[in-house]
C-alpha cells in the first residue's frame, strides 16, 4: 500500500475543508515590533527559498513575521490574495491571473519562483500507472482515452501536459482529464481510478518507491528552462504599503542567494523541516532552479498567455507590463549591490 505522508494528508485536510485556521508553521518567534504578513504555503521543496528566507531570519531582520495560509494550489489563492486574505502568493501562473488582470484586478507578479532545468522531474512531470506501462500505454500516443489527473486546468502543468501530447500528435481534448487536488491524483493512480497524472516532487519518486507508476516524460524534457512559478501581489502591497512589499522581496532577494547554493546540509535540512520530507527524498527529487535575482521571464510568459487565448481560457491578451511589476526587484538589487 502506498504510505500517505504527513505533506499529502495536508492536502486532504485542505480538499476537505478541515483545515480552516490559519497555521502560522515554523514562524520565526517574535515580538510586537514585527509586521506580520499571510503568505500562501504549500509543503513542497518549491517554497524552498521562503522557508530559508524565515528559518535564517531574512523576514525577520526585515521587520516580517510570516503566517503561513494553506493553500490547495492553482488560481485558488487569487480571490483572498485580492481580498486581503492574503498579501503574499507563490505559485504557479494560471489563466485566473490573466483573467483576473483582464477584469482590472490589482493582482501582479513580481519575482521568480521557479524554472524547469533541463532534465528535472520536479515539476509536474508524466507518470503513467505501473500496470499499464508497456502493455496497454507504451507511449504518451496510448494516452487517447484515458484517464489523466492533472491539479489545475489553466496552469502550467496543463500547459505541460498540453505540449507533450503535442509531440505525439493528440490534443488535451483526446484525453479524459480529471482536475484533482495532488493527493486524490495520488491516491487516484493506486486505487485506480486515474491511469496517468501529472504530478510534482516529492510524489514522483514516492511512487516510484512504491512500485505504483513509472516515469513516463520528465517535466525537464518537456519544456525546459520554462518559467513555471512566480511570486504574486494584491492590493496591500501593491497599492496600500508598498514598502512593506520591498521589504519582503529584499529578504527574499537574500533567500534566493543561499538557495542558489544547491542542495547543501543546512538548505536541505530547512526544507526538510517545513515539508516533513527527509532529507533524501529531497536530494533524490532534485532541487527546484531559482533565478537567484529573481527576475521575471517575460517572453515565456507572454507565450503562456498566448497559449491560454488560443485555447479559450482567457478572452484577453494583457500587455505583458499590466501583470507584472517589477520595481520591487528594481530595489531590491540596488540595495544589495
Amino acid at each position: 500500500m502506498f504510505a500517505v505522508t504527513k505533506s499529502a494528508l495536508w492536502y486532504v485536510l485542505v480538499t476537505l475543508g478541515i483545515v480552516v485556521m490559519v497555521v502560522p508553521v515554523l514562524s520565526v518567534s517574535a515580538g510586537p515590533q514585527l509586521t506580520t504578513l499571510r503568505v500562501a504555503f504549500r509543503p513542497l521543496q518549491t517554497w524552498g527559498a521562503l522557508f530559508i528566507a524565515e528559518k535564517e531570519g531574512f523576514f525577520a531582520n526585515q521587520g516580517l513575521r510570516i503566517e503561513w495560509v494553506p493553500d490547495n494550489g492553482g488560481a485558488e489563492g487569487l480571490a483572498p490574495l485580492i481580498g486581503g486574505q492574503l498579501q503574499v502568493l507563490p505559485t504557479a501562473a494560471s489563466a485566473g491571473f490573466f483573467n483576473a488582470v483582464a477584469h482590472g484586478e490589482l493582482v501582479r507578479i513580481v519575482a521568480d519562483k521557479g524554472y524547469i532545468e533541463p532534465g528535472s522531474r520536479l515539476f509536474s512531470s508524466l507518470v503513467v500507472r505501473k500496470d499499464l506501462a508497456g502493455t496497454v500505454i507504451k507511449t504518451v500516443a496510448d494516452l487517447k482515452g484515458k484517464r489523466i489527473g492533472i491539479n489545475t486546468v489553466g496552469s502550467s502543468a496543463h500547459y505541460l501536459l498540453a505540449r507533450v501530447l503535442a509531440q505525439a500528435g493528440l490534443k488535451v481534448e483526446d484525453v479524459d482529464l480529471h482536475r484533482l487536488p495532488t493527493a486524490a491524483e495520488v491516491a487516484g493512480l493506486q486505487n485506480r481510478a486515474l491511469d496517468a497524472a501529472m504530478i510534482p516532487e516529492p510524489w514522483v519518486t514516492q511512487l516510484l518507491d512504491q512500485g505504483i507508476v513509472v516515469l513516463m516524460v520528465k517535466s525537464g524534457d518537456i519544456a525546459p528552462n520554462e518559467q513555471v512559478a512566480f511570486v504574486f501581489y494584491g492590493p496591500d502591497l501593491l497599492k496600500r504599503d508598498r514598502a512593506l512589499g520591498r521589504r519582503f522581496i529584499l529578504a527574499y532577494r537574500q533567500a534566493l542567494r543561499q538557495y542558489a547554493q544547491g542542495p547543501t546540509a543546512r538548505n536541505v535540512a530547512i526544507v526538510a523541516e517545513y515539508t516533513d520530507v527527509t532529507p533524501d527524498l529531497i536530494r533524490r527529487g532534485g532541487w527546484q532552479g531559482m533565478f537567484v535575482d529573481g527576475h521575471i521571464e517575460v517572453d515565456r510568459l507572454r507565450r503562456f498567455q498566448d497559449w491560454l487565448y488560443d485555447i479559450g481560457m482567457i478572452t484577453v491578451r494583457n500587455p505583458i507590463q499590466g501583470v507584472v511589476d517589477t520595481s520591487f526587484l528594481e530595489y531590491a538589487t540596488s540595495v544589495l549591490k
